[in-house]
């Protein structure tokens, strides 16, 4: 075998191995987002779920929920006036104090139709175990490329969120 062909080889072996570790890497890359969604999701389910135990009025508790999700809420309307982090705490702290009328609203924040993502936020009261449970979940995160998620044999993303359950502490000093 002459020398020419030997540098082929390797070359070749190279490149396949190449695309394999970038595969692997992108892999992990879409686990990696996935996880920090799930994450997100949690947070916020807690502060929701918070915000209903301590006995504020569900849209308070919604707020609290969605200003913790602002991590995977997309993008600001007004991306301009959000460019840093005390810009985005700004903007976090009026939508607590003055909600919808503040303007301030990320992609992801209310329902929409199709196939858009979007953040989704309940909770309700368990009058049996005295209990609040709060779900947030991210439907139609925005994790898996179309184009990549098709020739992997994925027909839809998966869709991060939790729920979390804690004692219904307004029961103690609220009257119903």
């Amino acid at each position: 075998m002459n020398r020419r062909r030997r540098r082929g080889a390797s070359m070749l072996e190279t490149m396949m191995v190449l695309c394999i570790m970038l595969f692997l890497f992108f892999s992990l890359f879409q686990v990696y987002s996935w996880v920090v969604a799930k994450i997100f999701c949690n947070y916020s389910a807690y502060y929701g779920g918070k915000g209903m135990a301590l006995g504020y009025r569900l849209a308070i508790a919604r707020r609290a929920a969605r200003v913790a999700a602002i991590g995977i809420s997309g993008r600001a309307r007004d991306q301009a006036a959000v460019t840093t982090v005390d810009a985005e705490r700004d903007a976090a702290q009026l939508y607590m104090t003055k909600g919808d009328a503040s303007g301030v609203w990320y992609d992801y924040w209310y329902p929409r139709t199709g196939d858009d993502p979007q953040l989704m936020l309940g909770g309700r009261f368990n009058s049996g175990d005295n209990s609040v449970s709060t779900t947030v979940r991210l439907e139609n995160a925005p994790l898996i490329s179309p184009r990549l998620a098709i020739p992997l044999g994925i027909s839809r993303n998966p869709d991060p969120g939790d729920t979390v359950s804690t004692y219904n502490h307004s029961a103690l000093y609220l009257e119903e």
